[in-house]
């Protein structure tokens, strides 16, 4: 009996041991899955590249209880030449929303993803000077962070992307 309550403590506690190294994931996999995505459909703005300029803006994705993508919102200098396509929600299939939160996803919650493009090895590059203000300059109304996730940027080289 003692050695079936032993056996039975162990796999209890390796089922334990597997769940939570599951849960630890389930974030990481939605962020790769969302780096994925960017990295397959965003190009470098060929007005950005002509110019020998760099841009830093952030994308702010509201999602709903459901855990559907409610809307995109590009921050103030998002690049003209990438809004349309970074706005469009049909690239975003497939992405668990929930993966990203901690907790149950809530009426309100977003995660803001900051981007970053520049040209490597370029000593003439323009870098523009922004505030966090200026990062983080969503058209909506404010809306407090601990409704949020912040995820490390995307950053992305003319010609390739690096995450």
């Amino acid at each position: 009996m003692k050695r079936l309550i032993n056996v039975l403590l162990i796999c209890f506690f390796f089922i334990l041991t597997a769940s939570a190294q599951q849960d630890d994931t389930r974030g990481e996999k939605g962020v790769e899955r969302l780096y994925k995505i960017l990295s397959k459909n965003l190009r470098y703005p060929q007005k950005l590249y002509d110019n020998k300029s760099t841009s830093l803006f952030s994308v702010k994705y509201l999602i709903s209880p459901e855990n559907k993508l409610e809307d995109i919102i590009p921050s103030k200098y998002t690049p003209d030449g990438m809004k349309d396509k970074l706005m469009d929600k049909t690239l975003y299939g497939g992405i668990d929303w929930q993966s990203f939160f901690n907790r149950k996803i809530r009426q309100g919650d977003y995660i803001i993803l900051p981007i970053a493009l520049y040209r490597e090895n370029d000593n003439s590059t323009t870098i523009i000077e922004y505030t966090i203000d200026d990062l983080f300059n969503f058209s909506e109304k404010r809306t407090p962070i601990m409704n949020g996730v912040l995820l490390q940027p995307f950053i992305m080289k003319a010609g390739e992307t690096i995450n």
